[in-house]
């Protein structure tokens, strides 16, 4: 497997403020940078273990080529700063379907960060939007999870404004009987679709 070098990372899409580019060793820092203790104890645990050393390493010589798909570097075009990270993942979980059909079909996590100091600038959304569009052109998906604090208004009015349709029972309190992590426990499971 050949190494990853700046000139060598593929850009998944370009917005009019963003890079969204897959990871690259020298991330990973930045990475750390941008993830404060308070939002780490809110990641999902993909999310989470990216912050390690030898699963960032693993993961991004392994999860591009196997699944055409990830977490992908959010980067701001007029400064070339690492801001956040977004993309898809596969469930971690059985999916259940919540519109009262056995049809799970497939459907993606959809993942997002922004760093703390870039927050409320709109570029979640953007970024959002181009992993979607991604995801229903290049991977023919067209549902999603998303989980976020059940308190997390911000992060729930972004979903909104993503325009898809949720669900029957799309806000799905997660328990901690559901859980192996309490620390998630206060979560939001919501299912979102292209109309």
């Amino acid at each position: 497997m050949p190494d990853f070098k700046p000139d060598m990372m593929n850009i998944i899409a370009e917005t009019d403020r963003l890079i969204i580019r897959e990871l690259v060793p020298e991330d990973l820092p930045a990475l750390r940078k941008i993830s404060s203790p308070k939002d780490r104890e809110k990641l999902g645990e993909t999310e989470e273990k990216l912050l390690q050393e030898d699963f960032f390493l693993a993961y991004i010589r392994n999860q591009y080529a196997f699944f055409g798909f990830g977490i992908w570097a959010l980067v701001l075009k007029e400064t070339g700063e690492l801001i956040g990270k977004a993309g898809l993942s596969p469930l971690e979980e059985p999916f259940e379907p919540q519109d009262g059909t056995d049809d799970a079909g497939d459907i993606l996590e959809l993942c997002y960060h922004v760093g703390t100091e870039f927050r409320r600038r709109g570029y979640a959304l953007e970024a959002l939007k181009a992993v979607l569009f991604f995801g229903q052109k290049e991977l023919d998906v067209h549902r999603y999870l998303v989980r976020t604090g059940k308190n997390n208004i911000p992060s729930r009015e972004l979903i909104r404004k993503l325009n898809m349709e949720t669900g029957p029972g799309t806000e799905n309190e997660v328990t901690e009987n559901e859980t192996s992590r309490p620390e998630t426990a206060e979560c939001l499971r919501i299912y979102i679709s292209n109309p």
